[in-house]
């Protein structure tokens, strides 16, 4: 019987007897119910309810019975069970207990009844808790428990320093934008025993936060070369033993990744999120509602939402250390506002430790600011002078003992004559000293150093040293090496990468000096020269300044010049080399269906000079202003000859080079370039890439895909999207976005091209105007599929407009083109929550397809398929009293016979056509309540979505799979089997939280569905605790669609805060109920 174990746990406390009682009785009614099999209505939810309540009053520990506030709580409990005992009697003693529980008469008295429990219980609780924190308090006053305390800080702060496992952090981090190399670097610290100083007070400075004051900034002034990075690195090494370094970023201008800080907010922020769990959160989801941060230009924004509002709360009581070295290097006015107005903002457990060179707009900035401390490396106090003198007294024992010289050396005299030179700088001594341990005659070199005459200045210094070290090369008397050295050096200073030294082979072909014999007599300025494929670079930043600005003759390198040079040997490269390294890798051909399959193409299967040259070579066309006959004739042959295969090789490899550098270059050429851009449209590149459009779209690139379309529109009307003055605008008042793959500039684009095409009947033939209005609706289809609505619909209706002149003036020719418009633009509407308008350009789309499949030797066979599937989807979106249920079923089932002839042919092309059949099928089975065939529909299309995975890229078929297994767990819920449509649902989340992380927009709809149907699941199992948050998560979802369209969205709202009213009432929390209630009752709409 139900009872006893607590009738035994009790043992003597008879006062719980009435509270056993009414378990029993509770119980009893239960199982009456499960007899029934009426356990959906609020007679059981309350006995449930009340039964575990009153049993977790059983389970409390009777050593915590003892106290008057307890047996008050008690007794207030024992007078209140009476009104459950009289509701469980009214039950037991009805007739028709059926009737009973389904009418309404009791429902209030109830609810009523579960929350007056609820508040006693809670009370009791309250009391047993307050009694046994008192006990527990005495017990502690007795015991000395500070050594327990500082074990458990130390613990505490011990776990605060482990970096979060890189799986357990959202997926969406991933997406944050990271500076690769950025990081310090534990072989660069200060020598041991130089700028302890220093040292020792930065370290004190970043141990004594106050966490009621704000952030601050230690600011490190020093000359190039003062070592100023080295002491950065070291910096960072403490902070790190300590327990302290949360991020540090190591700007560079030699390097693509660090010379720019708009990565710099997004790698601090990704650091940030793999200290703390929370903090990971709140950026994700701050990234989940806007997308934008990732790659905003605004770092002020950027900065206050991922950096500054996640860390705010941080309860971190240890110092939070960033290193930020070189600002001077990678600095504009956004990081200067960060760094001035919002680090400050931070707790005061945040501190910055800033290196840079004392230039003007730091100085302004940062020396009137209360929050930044300033130190300046002088290179002529007695610390750096000892410093220095440390620094090569041991660099040049190590060269002696290497190099097995005579002992001493050098001889004392000379040594202390080098330390005098040095100066204190620190990028002098360590060059003199490399250059000594790789020249050939260290003793020569030695003492033709020390003969320099004394200069004025540190860079001045430098540049003493940077020409000794050139013109000990003897280059006056080697044209070969002067030649070698203005080819390779210069191509390592144009280069928009680093080169390795078979890149730099491939690329000047043969030549009188190999690359690495010119690099081994420089090799105390160059680094990465002992393997043919490691990055060569430059020493140190002051070089390059030296080598482009104040070199002389030979040694002086143009960038202008060595850039110019760098475009011709890519294009000569390209043009020689590709058809034979690429000859394996499949052309993207328009007229063939396997072209619908991107074979992708691993970069070392190219050589390093192929790989660079199709790379950057557009990039290196940019860098050149002045006509250059023979270079234009050099592309015009690439494009005449190897821009398909590129194009080919850019997609395999997983990125579409694109036009927009090459459009926008031929433009500034003079008339040949312009012609060179219109002969692309007459040989139908337009066309072309309006077929790569669809490909990539296709294979789930759509930023790609969007690319390829605007370069389709540019070669349509001849123009460069990026020359302001090439783009014709009858009002002016078009604005280039400068975000390169802005939604804006998408939305810009479209109306650019609307505007060109609304006078081409007056200027083009019909052929041109079709090829333009198919480029523009191809990106529009990219546009929605981005979940960009708003942008596309105005341009769609200007689209249809086209297309209906068009098919007016030559039905034969251009009725297919205008059915292909109408169902775009079915979709634009139908996601806009304009159902009517969007079934009806659909069943148009339809009536145009249905002939032309039958009388053009089924060459629109897909088409047929497609629309039909369409027309059915649209049919099962209007309101439930509106749907033809019968017609949506038999354009379905037809449109899946057409795909699966068309399988039978090409499985791979169409096989994804087919499983989106397959779910529409599923779906209108449902409809009609044919519930066993829609699951045997579903499971097919989820089991050709898992073949089809083997054979297609991921990203192209992961929204089909994830689409599919929503179905599937609908169909599996409505044939009872709730387990398995619980598994199936999860699986479908976890794809669309992956797919939310590229393109929030256009999956965040389809992941609030399959949360709701998630909670709908748990709800079915009796899980109403777990379906809670991810109701709350679908809503969160949901909220912002029903203000942007409300039309597709309204019913959904009500839906939703319905469901979770039920799960509230279910928890016993009748007052979050009572809100949702009001809520769904009170949803506004614009």
């Amino acid at each position: 019987m139900p009872g006893e174990r607590w009738k035994d746990k009790l043992g003597q406390s008879a006062k719980f007897q009435a509270v056993t009682d009414a378990v029993v009785r509770l119980v009893g009614v239960q199982d009456v119910l499960k007899e029934l099999d009426d356990t959906h209505n609020e007679w059981y939810r309350f006995t449930q309810h009340a039964s575990q309540a009153l049993e977790a009053v059983l389970d409390l520990p009777a050593g915590a019975l003892q106290s008057d506030r307890v047996d008050r709580s008690i007794e207030d409990l024992q007078k209140f069970i009476p009104q459950i005992e009289g509701l469980c009697e009214t039950f037991e003693n009805t007739s028709n207990r059926k009737r009973l529980v389904d009418s309404e008469q009791y429902t209030g008295q109830l609810s009523s009844l579960r929350a007056e429990l609820d508040d006693k219980v809670k009370l009791l609780q309250l009391g047993m808790d307050v009694e046994q924190r008192n006990f527990l308090q005495n017990r502690l006053d007795a015991l000395d428990v500070r050594p327990f305390e500082l074990a458990l800080d130390s613990i505490r702060n011990d776990i605060e320093n482990i970096p979060l496992p890189s799986e357990s952090l959202p997926a969406i981090l991933d997406t944050l934008p990271y500076a690769s190399g950025a990081s310090w670097n534990s072989l660069n610290r200060c020598m041991p025993g130089t700028r302890t100083a220093l040292l020792n007070d930065v370290t004190h400075w970043m141990s004594t936060v106050d966490t009621a004051e704000s952030a601050q900034i230690y600011w490190i002034v020093g000359v190039a070369g003062s070592g100023k990075t080295a002491l950065a690195n070291s910096i960072s090494s403490i902070a790190a033993d300590n327990g302290w370094l949360v991020s540090s970023f190591f700007f560079n201008r030699m390097s693509d990744e660090r010379n720019r800080p708009d990565k710099f907010v997004t790698t601090v922020a990704r650091d940030l999120a793999g200290r703390d769990k929370r903090i990971a959160e709140a950026i994700s989801a701050k990234l989940g509602f806007d997308v934008s941060l990732r790659s905003t230009a605004d770092l002020v924004r950027q900065f206050r939402e991922l950096v500054l509002g996640p860390c705010t709360t941080w309860d971190r009581s240890r110092p939070a250390v960033v290193v930020v070295d070189a600002l001077d290097e990678g600095c504009d006015d956004g990081i200067l506002q960060v760094l001035m107005s919002e680090v400050v903002n931070l707790p005061g457990i945040f501190r910055f430790v800033v290196t840079s060179r004392p230039i003007a707009e730091l100085a302004v900035a940062f020396d009137d600011a209360a929050h930044v401390k300033r130190t300046t490396l002088t290179t002529a106090d007695v610390e750096g002078l000892h410093d220095v003198e440390t620094y090569m007294r041991q660099r040049l024992a190590t060269i002696s003992r290497r190099r097995r010289l005579r002992q001493p050396w050098p001889e004392p005299a000379l040594v202390d004559n080098l330390v005098l030179r040095a100066e204190g700088l620190f990028q002098w001594a360590f060059t003199v000293t490399e250059y000594l341990a790789k020249c050939l005659n260290p003793d020569r070199q030695l003492r033709l150093i020390l003969s320099l005459q004394g200069a004025s200045t540190i860079s001045s210094r430098m540049d003493q040293l940077y020409a000794t070290v050139l013109e000990a090369t003897r280059a006056a008397e080697d044209d070969d090496f002067v030649d070698a050295y203005q080819s390779f050096v210069g191509s390592i200073l144009a280069a928009k990468e680093p080169l390795t030294l078979a890149a730099m082979r491939l690329l000047h072909g043969e030549t009188n000096v190999d690359p690495y014999d010119l690099l081994d007599q420089l090799r105390s300025l160059f680094v990465g020269i002992d393997t043919d494929h490691e990055a060569v670079r430059i020493l140190h930043l002051s070089l390059r300044e030296f080598l482009t600005q104040r070199a002389v003759e030979p040694f002086r390198i143009s960038p202008a010049e060595s850039s110019k040079n760098m475009a011709y040997l890519c294009v000569r490269l390209i043009n020689e080399r590709l058809k034979v390294e690429t000859s394996s890798v499949p052309k993207l051909e328009s007229y063939s269906h396997s072209g619908n399959v991107i074979t992708p193409v691993s970069a070392s299967s190219l050589s390093d000079g192929v790989y660079y040259a199709v790379s950057f070579w557009t990039r290196h066309l940019l860098d050149i202003k002045e006509p250059l006959p023979e270079l234009l004739g050099s592309v015009l042959i690439l494009m005449e000859t190897q821009l398909q295969d590129w194009v080919s090789l850019t997609i395999s490899l997983g990125s579409y080079g694109g036009f927009a550098d090459l459009i926008k270059w031929l433009h500034i050429r003079g008339p040949k370039g312009l012609e060179a851009v219109l002969q692309l449209a007459n040989k139908d590149w337009d066309s072309y890439l309006c077929f790569i459009s669809e490909l990539l779209r296709r294979n789930g690139r759509l930023e790609e895909a969007c690319a390829a379309a605007e370069d389709s529109l540019a070669i349509t009307f001849g123009l460069s999207w990026d020359c302001p003055e090439d783009i014709f605008s009858p009002s002016h008042d078009f604005k280039i976005p400068t975000s390169v793959r802005s939604r804006e500039r998408g939305a810009f684009i479209a109306r650019v091209a609307i505007e060109h095409i609304r006078t081409a009947p007056e200027t083009h033939s019909l052929d041109h105007i079709s090829t333009a209005t198919m480029c523009l609706d191809q990106l529009l289809v990219c546009l929605t599929a981005m979940g960009q609505l708003e942008e596309v619909y105005q341009a769609s209706e200007e689209v249809i407009k086209l297309r209906r002149f068009l098919a007016t003036s030559n039905p034969q020719l251009y009725s297919a083109e205008l059915a292909w418009s109408l169902g775009n633009f079915s979709e634009s509407l139908a996601r806009r929550g304009t159902s009517r308008r969007a079934l009806d350009a659909m069943e148009e789309a339809v009536s145009i397809y249905r002939p032309l499949a039958h009388d053009q030797n089924g060459r629109y066979r897909e088409n047929l398929a497609w629309s039909l599937g369409t027309l059915s989807k649209r049919l099962g979106e209007l309101p439930i009293e509106q749907r033809q249920l019968e017609k949506a079923l038999n354009a379905i089932e037809e449109a899946v016979l057409l795909y699966r002839g068309l399988a039978t042919t090409n499985p791979v092309v169409y096989g994804p056509n087919l499983a989106w059949a397959l779910g529409t099928l599923s779906n209108r089975l449902a409809d009609v309540q044919r519930f066993s065939e829609g699951l045997e529909a579903s499971e097919e299309s989820v089991k050709l979505c898992h073949e089809l995975l083997r054979r297609r890229p991921a990203e192209g078929m992961n929204p089909d799979l994830a689409l599919q297994l929503r179905n599937l767990a609908s169909r599996l819920w409505e044939t009872g089997r709730l387990t398995d449509a619980l598994g199936a649902i999860e699986q479908a989340i976890t794809l669309y939280r992956q797919l939310c992380i590229r393109l929030p927009l256009r999956y965040s709809p389809e992941l609030m569905r399959a949360l709701y149907l998630k909670a709908t699941c748990l709800m079915g199992l009796d899980h109403p605790k777990e379906a809670l948050p991810i109701l709350e998560e679908a809503l969160s979802l949901l909220e912002p669609l029903v203000t942007q369209r409300p039309g597709l969205y309204k019913d959904s709202i009500r839906q939703y805060l319905g469901q979770l009213c039920s799960i509230y009432r279910d928890l016993g929390c009748s007052e979050e109920a009572e809100k949702a209630k009001r809520r769904a009752q009170n949803v506004p709409f614009p």
